[in-house]
């Protein structure tokens, strides 16, 4: 079903289409709220974003040889949720996740004596300058998680180039340790 709406939302924010209501939107008794095709696309963007941050964040933990976090298990994405709303929660939840993440390895990075002295002196800014507020799900509505996800990205990006800087060279036609794609 998930990935059904990813390409309804995809197809229908570009051309518009009376499926993508027969399935975003609810019945005459409005069970849910109904998100216009932008607003949906922004949702699907927001989570990919926040996915492809809990991947830089691994090969960031992998070339600097920290340990696996055990931060937020249990949670939910929202990625089966029906209603958008749920989705949006879960997204924000994910954002935060991710935050707590960042936090656990830069402070582990900075009391590492083994990680290079400038990702260590990051780590050790990140630690003291990443709100407190980022490690909670922020409230809703829309504006708020896309305004969380720059937010975010900033901190993940500075990091994440931080630790790509001094990863291994590889052997030509290797993939390189930083590769998202």
């Amino acid at each position: 079903m998930q990935r059904f709406l990813v390409m309804a939302t995809m197809v229908c924010s570009l051309a518009g289409c009376a499926i993508y209501d027969d399935v975003m939107g609810r019945d005459e008794e409005g069970a849910a709220p109904r998100l216009s095709p932008e607003d949906a696309a922004r949702v699907t963007e927001l989570f990919i974003a926040t996915g492809r941050y809990g991947v830089m964040l691994g090969q960031a933990r992998e070339i600097l040889r920290l340990p696996e976090t055990k931060m937020g298990q249990g949670e939910t994405t929202g990625s089966d949720a029906t209603d958008p709303l749920q989705e949006l929660r879960g997204i924000a939840a994910l954002q935060a996740r991710m935050a707590r993440e960042l936090s656990g390895d830069a402070l582990a990075a900075c009391n590492r004596a083994t990680v290079p002295l400038s990702v260590r002196q990051l780590g050790c800014e990140i630690s003291r300058t990443l709100p407190a507020g980022m490690l909670q799900p922020v409230s809703l509505p829309l504006a708020n998680v896309a305004r969380r996800d720059e937010e975010l990205g900033a901190f993940v990006m500075r990091w994440w180039n931080a630790a790509c800087a001094i990863a291994p060279k590889v052997a030509e036609g290797e993939p390189h340790a930083c590769s998202i794609e």
